[in-house]
C-alpha cells in the first residue's frame, strides 16, 4: 500500500467443487487455519449479512459479534468500512489516511467471522482516500482482491454468485452529488454496464434473488 510499509499477499484458489467444506491454513506453522465452505449448487437455504458504515469502535465490534452469531455464508459489506481517512473525499479532515485504522478494523474482521465466511466489499465515499492513487481507491485495491464481472476500467464493479443469489457491487460515488469528486468517473458508462447486468440476471433462470450493494 502506497506510503504504509505493510504487504498484503493474496492467493487465489481454483477447482473447488460447490457445496464442499475445505480446510486451509494460511501458512505452515503460523496457526490461524479454518474451514470454509463453498456456494451451494442447488438452491438451498442459507444466511448472509449485509451492512455498511462499520468503523473499529466498541459498537462496530458489537455488529461483528451479531453477525459472526448468525453464521453467515458471507457477508456483503456496504461501504464506509473502517473510516480510516475521515475527510471521505469531501472536506471534513485534511489530516489524510491513518492506515492503522484498516489494520484494526481488518484484525477486528479477521477472528471467527472471516476466518469461514467470505467478505464481500463495496466502495463508499470513505474508500475514497487522501493520496491514494487518481481516484483515491488505490488502498482499498490493494487489501481486497474483489470478484470479476465488473465494468472495465473501474476496478471497484463486480459481480457475485452464491447458489440462486446474485450480487452486484456498482460504485456509487460516480453518480454522488453529495461527494463529488469521483463524480461522472466512468462517464456514465457505469449505469449501461448496470442494466446490462441487471437484465441478463433477469434472464438467468437459476437467479432467483439479485442485491445491489
Amino acid at each position: 500500500v502506497p506510503g504504509w510499509a505493510v504487504r498484503y499477499h493474496h492467493a487465489f484458489l481454483d477447482g473447488l467443487e460447490p457445496a464442499t467444506t475445505y480446510h486451509y491454513r494460511c501458512h505452515p506453522g503460523a496457526g490461524g487455519g479454518g474451514t470454509l465452505r463453498t456456494a451451494p449448487g442447488q438452491p438451498q437455504a442459507f444466511t448472509f449479512a449485509a451492512y455498511g458504515d462499520q468503523g473499529t469502535d466498541a459498537r462496530a465490534r458489537a455488529v461483528v459479534e451479531l453477525i459472526q452469531a448468525s453464521e453467515p455464508a458471507f457477508v456483503f459489506c456496504l461501504g464506509d468500512l473502517c473510516y480510516a481517512d475521515p475527510s471521505g473525499g469531501g472536506s471534513v479532515s485534511s489530516a489524510g489516511v491513518n492506515h492503522a485504522v484498516w489494520d484494526r478494523w481488518l484484525r477486528m474482521l479477521s477472528g471467527a467471522l472471516a476466518a469461514g465466511a467470505a467478505l464481500l466489499p463495496v466502495v463508499g465515499n470513505h474508500e475514497i482516500e487522501t493520496g491514494m492513487g487518481t481516484w483515491g481507491y488505490d488502498g482499498f485495491l490493494a487489501r481486497f482482491a474483489l470478484p470479476p464481472g465488473g465494468l472495465p476500467g473501474l476496478p471497484t464493479t463486480w459481480v457475485a454468485r452464491f447458489g440462486n443469489l446474485a450480487l452486484v457491487a456498482a460504485d456509487s460515488n460516480d453518480v454522488s452529488t453529495e461527494i463529488t469528486c469521483n463524480n461522472g468517473l466512468s462517464g456514465g458508462r457505469q449505469d449501461q454496464w448496470l442494466d446490462r447486468t441487471l437484465a441478463g440476471l433477469r434472464g438467468d433462470p437459476d437467479v432467483d434473488w439479485i442485491v445491489v450493494g
